[in-house]
This record gives structure tokens, sequence and C-alpha cells, in this order.
């Protein structure tokens, strides 16, 4: 019976094979307590950056590159999945914080769980039918932003304050807000 020889490589056969790369490149990098980005930092490991999620040292590339975006990458392997959506969050935060200032998206209702106008039944089975509600996009100017002030058992990313009263803003990047926090839409209004 014929056999065949091992196929002869020069790898270290410990390494084992290499790993595909997963997920999404680093956007933003956290640097004393503030999120950069790849093209306002030094080159390489020179940023002095670590990933706004596992906090694992991070390198700029592709600052000058005309072919790839300008990101970072973790020094070492890390399996760090969360680094691209925590980056996100923590800029868009800090954005809001430092201008003061939000667009807020237009409102005209929902029809499964908001309708508009609001609709309501009384414990005779008469339907009650609200007056129409219609919130533009709008530039709003904020004053007094906080970022992670807890309210009651909630901790909103940022709370402002505008011309119409209090705001609880919440950023999305992959995940919406949860029931609970959206409950609290009642007695705040809640972007």
């Amino acid at each position: 019976m014929d056999t065949f020889p091992e196929p002869f490589t020069l790898s270290n056969p410990s390494a084992g094979t290499p790993t595909a790369r997963r997920g999404f490149r680093v956007p933003f990098g956290l640097r004393e307590g503030r999120v950069w980005a790849p093209g306002e930092v030094a080159k390489g490991l020179g940023c002095g950056c670590v990933c706004p999620a596992c906090h694992a040292p991070l390198i700029a590339k592709a600052q000058t590159s005309r072919r790839r975006r300008p990101h970072f990458a973790h020094l070492t392997d890390t399996h760090c999945e969360t680094g691209r959506e925590t980056g996100i969050h923590l800029r868009a935060k800090q954005l809001i914080v430092e201008r003061a200032e939000l667009l807020t998206p237009a409102w005209n209702g929902d029809r499964l769980d908001m309708p508009n106008p609001a609709q309501a039944r009384d414990d005779e089975g008469r339907i009650h039918v609200g007056s129409r509600v219609d919130f533009p996009a709008m530039q709003r100017r904020l004053a007094d932003v906080e970022a992670e002030r807890q309210i009651g058992g909630f901790r909103p990313d940022l709370v402002a304050q505008d011309d119409d009263g209090e705001l609880l803003i919440e950023i999305r990047v992959t995940h919406a807000v949860d029931d609970a926090k959206e409950g609290l839409n009642n007695s705040r209004k809640a972007v």
C-alpha cells in the first residue's frame, strides 16, 4: 500500500493555523479620557491610544493611505469584538457634549406602538382619539449637558436641557433602547 509523506512546511507547528480576521477595525482610540480619530494622533504606536472597549494598546494605521480608511488596530490580538461599537458610541457622546447641539429626528408617530393621533379605550369600551402630534427634525442648542447621570434606576447616555425642557439622549450604534428605558418617556422627553 502506497502512502504519501506529510507536506513539508517551514512554519512553526506549535503556532497552529492562522486565525481569520474577525469583526471591524477600531475607528476611534481612547487616550487621557478623550476619544481620538486616527488622523488626530501620531502614527503607529506613538498614538498612545488604547481600545475603548478592552483597553489594550492600539496602533494608528493607514493615515495617509488612498486605498484604506484610517483606523486603529490592536497591537496584539485580544479577541476584542466591541471596540468598534464602543468607540463610535463614546465619540458621539463626546461630540454632543463638546458642541452642545443636536439634530433631533422628525417624529410623526408609529403605526404599531404609538399611533398618531393617539387612541385609547376607556372602561366602557369607547375609543377616544387625541390630537395629532408632529415634531419636525430640528437643530437644538443644548445647555447643561451631562454624560451618564443616574436618573432613578436608569442611566441615559446624556441628559441635557433645551428650550423645551429636559432631553434624555441615547446613542444608538447597533442596539436600540430597551423597554425599561423607553418607559421613562412618560415623564420626560427622550431623543
